[in-house]
């Protein structure tokens, strides 16, 4: 539909709604070519048969009864054009027809089995496959702490430390099992533990465990100064977020110190709008598909890998392409800050699956502002394109955060902020995405949740920090540095013959003028030289050098006089040849009553 169709429910629907408004409305029915989904049984045309339909649209499909002698074998996936089939791995599935006819093909092979003890998933599968596993329930007092078996059988599991996980399966039989062990409580106090806890518990780990524990967002005006409590065992006590090995039960509490931040230089935005899209990536479709969240709905945030359906944690159809495919988006009202300091994003991880180091989030910026419009999530033919009413995002400028666990984690999307305030935009509309497609899935809280709980917040520092610039001559370090920073400089290599004098120049706040390597406190703009002197030189026989050759320097011969070593004093063998003699005496001669150093 094309015209005027704001107010459309459903752009790619031949039969859908419109919601009468207070002006009249043209809306036109467009029409493109026919598309064909061709399937076919593995070494079996007979078996193929064919679906049309136009672009965007939902087609079901099936295997059928396999012809022998495939019966012999045992199902495995589809191949061929399957970048938007919804499951690869089950025999009756869907597939959105992209713009040219697609093409994919039942495949068949030998089976082989595989054996949960203590588990679920036990069955048999072709090579390739993969498989949700499950551990049972522990037993009482304990916890799901492992998987494990045989190296080559453990290298297919995907995550031996999840209960609940997917196997790989290899070209022979495996058989993989549930381990339990002791578990631990930890209760966090103004913070949050990775494990998801009961309501009203403390979470739950596996004894010698490592647990994370993340700091809540600080009271305005504070900043979060370290964990106390039973901290023995915890990595970093002045970390916000850190780790602390669970070896007993535990109970730890952050802690907060005033920030130092005039209150009245902060400014505290919470959610305008809130909304989410799907990209199925550079397959199909090129437009990114538009999922908006009703206003007023369920404002959680799925930010995951899948596929078109594919949203179970367990689907292994991993995207070819590269993109990730679920996207919160959060917008903000800035029309009332200009200048600012630093703009730090606060969102809230509630739930969701972490696996190994994919923990990094990317936030772009969007270019246009959107609607909260209502279109169901999962329907793949309501989608409407993301220009229309949105816009699309600027991949040239991004910040990058962590989510490591559960709780509220900060972003600082300061370059963000500047981006849009020099496109002239009153609104910060942040899209948050996985910086890999490696992971599972994270739950982040956009708006209000929990009677005005858990929001995500943008935190704005309007206060500009002063900065000064300082000039480095025959050394380094450069730059432009904030306001009372210490700075470390550091003079060039002297040249040949000469050696560091001293720092020359705006010095009222270098820490020491004498000294090669020294500090700068940056009050002001300064320019800095490193000088450099000839090296002087003592007479040689000027044995203790104290710029006079005489008594002193010939007794230091003569009582270490035939001596090869244990020098009274090592300045005794002034020609270094490890005895004290003859030469060592005619040094010191030579040059007697000599002062000063050599000319």
């Amino acid at each position: 539909w094309v015209g005027d169709v704001a107010d459309v429910t459903g752009l790619r629907i031949a039969n859908t709604t419109i919601l009468i408004g207070a002006s009249a409305a043209t809306i036109t029915a467009t029409y493109g070519p026919g598309v064909t989904l061709t399937r076919l049984n593995a070494d079996f045309p007979a078996g193929a048969y064919s679906v049309e339909g136009p672009e965007g649209a939902l087609v079901g499909f099936n295997t059928g009864a396999p012809p022998a002698p495939t019966a012999l074998l045992y199902w495995c996936q589809w191949v061929g054009d399957t970048a938007t089939v919804f499951d690869i791995y089950a025999q009756s599935t869907k597939a959105l027809l992209p713009a040219t006819d697609i093409t994919v093909t039942a495949t068949y092979d030998w089976p082989y089995v595989l054996t949960v003890s203590d588990g679920t998933g036990t069955g048999t599968y072709c090579e390739g496959r993969p498989v949700k596993i499950s551990a049972n329930d522990p037993p009482t007092g304990y916890l799901f702490k492992e998987w494990i078996g045989d190296a080559s059988h453990i290298a297919t599991v995907k995550n031996v430390y999840s209960s609940g996980t997917s196997v790989t399966m290899p070209d022979s039989n495996i058989q993989v099992t549930a381990t339990y062990d002791v578990e631990k409580f930890l209760t966090v106090i103004s913070g949050q533990a990775d494990a998801l806890p009961e309501i009203g518990e403390p979470s739950k780990y596996v004894l010698g465990s490592d647990a994370v524990i993340c700091a809540d967002i600080p009271p305005q005006g504070m900043v979060f100064n370290q964990w106390t409590g039973d901290t023995a065992t915890v990595a970093d006590v002045n970390a916000r977020t850190t780790t602390i090995t669970m070896n007993g039960d535990y109970t730890v509490t952050a802690t907060y110190v005033t920030d130092g931040i005039d209150d009245a230089d902060m400014v505290y935005k919470t959610v305008l709008k809130d909304a989410g899209f799907d990209n199925h990536g550079t397959g199909y479709p090129t437009f990114v598909d538009f999922r908006p969240m009703p206003t007023g709905s369920s404002t959680s945030m799925a930010l995951a890998w899948g596929t078109p359906g594919g949203w179970e944690p367990f689907d292994a159809n991993d995207p070819a392409d590269g993109e990730v495919h679920l996207k919160p988006i959060v917008e903000f009202d800035i029309s009332d800050v200009s200048v600012v300091d630093s703009v730090k994003l606060w969102v809230y991880a509630f739930e969701g699956e972490l696996e190994g180091a994919d923990s990094n989030v990317v936030v772009y910026r969007g270019l246009d502002q959107f609607e909260e419009t209502a279109i169901t999530w999962f329907d793949k033919a309501t989608g409407v394109q993301w220009t229309t009413p949105g816009g699309d995002y600027d991949t040239g400028t991004s910040a990058s955060g962590s989510i490591p666990g559960r709780g509220w984690q900060v972003i600082d999307v300061t370059n963000l902020y500047n981006a849009a305030v020099a496109a002239s935009q009153n609104y910060l509309s942040l899209v948050i995405t996985r910086a890999s497609v490696t992971g599972k899935m994270i739950n982040l809280t956009t708006k209000e949740r929990d009677a005005g709980l858990n929001a995500a917040e943008l935190w704005i520092d309007t206060v500009a920090v002063t900065e000064w610039d300082l000039t480095v001559v025959s050394g380094s370090t450069s730059g432009t540095y904030s306001d009372t920073e210490v700075v470390a400089i550091t003079a060039d290599a002297a040249p040949s013959g000469e050696a560091f004098d001293a720092w020359l120049g705006d010095v009222t706040d270098v820490a020491n003028t004498a000294s090669a390597s020294t500090t700068i406190t940056m009050n002001a703009d300064a320019t800095i030289t490193a000088t450099y002197a000839p090296v002087q030189l003592y007479w040689d026989g000027d044995l203790n050098t104290d710029l006079a050759v005489g008594i002193i320097d010939l007794n230091m011969v003569l009582i270490d006089w035939g001596k090869t070593g244990g020098f009274s004093d090592p300045r005794s063998d002034a020609d270094g040849s490890g005895t004290v003699g003859i030469i060592d005496l005619n040094t010191v001669l030579i040059d007697w009553g000599k002062t000063g150093y050599q000319p």
